[in-house]
């Protein structure tokens, strides 16, 4: 038997995250206690699911259209890939190019 915690984060917007209860075994003589491996993995997946984790593509490619990716107060596992924009150049009957863009 131990001692109960509930472990809760306040984070910078003012929210707080509740990671939940876990159980502190007693008897180490000191009162001190070395989170497990497996005390870590539960509070990182508790938290986790109660962050915004953007899902969404992470590369678009520009095109004439409104393209808006749900980002506001989204964590980011990743870095945005905004590739090129594409073009095309092909020869005209008139022996000039003609470029396409986009």
């Amino acid at each position: 038997m131990g001692i109960r915690y509930r472990l809760k984060f306040n984070m910078s917007d003012g929210s707080q995250i509740d990671a939940g209860e876990f159980e502190v075994p007693t008897g180490s003589g000191d009162g001190s206690y070395t989170l497990t491996e497996a005390d870590i993995s539960m509070i990182v997946q508790r938290v986790l699911a109660e962050l915004n984790v953007y899902s969404g593509n992470y590369e678009v490619t520009p095109s004439t259209q409104k393209q808006q990716l749900p980002t506001a107060q989204a964590i980011m596992e990743q870095d945005l890939l905004v590739k090129e924009i594409p073009y095309s150049e092909v020869s005209n009957n008139e022996g000039g190019k003609t470029v396409n863009i986009g």
